[in-house]
């Protein structure tokens, strides 16, 4: 095959992961079962018909989040893939790697740079154990519908507001009462009063 062709494959595909990365994702198995992060958290299997939240995935630059458990995966040295890190270490660290028809293998950069794996093809449970990509370690990954890139949130300046009170001048006018007529005001008191600076008929 020419050279030019398999670098355009290449930028192609990189293309298309940029496209998916930081945006919620499912993540499909060859047979076309979901890869999900069960309720415990620990367990991730590859068995699901439909895409819901526990299916749902961010793709980082190194790092695999579950939106629903707001969990990263993580190999484990033993060779199990589990989804119930809260923060990116060594073990959660993982490379996504384009492969041929459009889909992409997942890499783990700790304990000998394993790649993951639905066992079957699908229907089955994930792990991370495997020397090489094979059809069992190759996966679609598909924009989840109706999902959005998250963006940071920001600052709430009506809450900051909240703790502040607002200022209201208050006029002392007790040092008017039962003043004469001839009496007079001390100089610029009477402008401070009416806020205009002309003098009261």
């Amino acid at each position: 095959m020419p050279t030019t062709l398999v670098k355009g494959r290449k930028a192609r595909a990189a293309g298309n992961l940029r496209g998916l990365m930081n945006k919620p994702v499912c993540i499909r198995a060859a047979k076309g079962q979901y890869v999900v992060v069960e309720k415990n958290q620990k367990v991730v299997n590859a068995n699901r018909k439909r895409c819901g939240s526990w299916e749902t995935f961010i793709i980082r630059k190194d790092s695999i989040y579950n939106t629903a458990w707001k969990t990263y995966l993580s190999c484990q040295p033993n060779g199990r893939l589990e989804g119930n890190r809260k923060r990116v270490g060594s073990w959660e660290k993982i490379k996504v790697i384009p492969q041929k028809g459009g889909t992409f293998a997942f890499r783990c950069m700790a304990h000998g740079k394993k790649y993951l794996v639905a066992e079957g093809a699908g229907g089955k449970n994930m792990n991370a154990n495997r020397p090489r990509v094979g059809s069992w370690e190759r996966f679609r990954i598909e924009p989840k519908k109706g999902g959005k890139a998250r963006k940071p949130r920001p600052p709430r300046a009506a809450g900051n507001l909240r703790g502040l009170r607002l200022y209201k001048p208050q006029y002392n006018t007790a040092w008017t009462s039962g003043r004469s007529a001839k009496e007079k005001e001390p100089e610029g008191c009477e402008s401070m009063r009416t806020g205009n600076g002309s003098k009261r008929t």
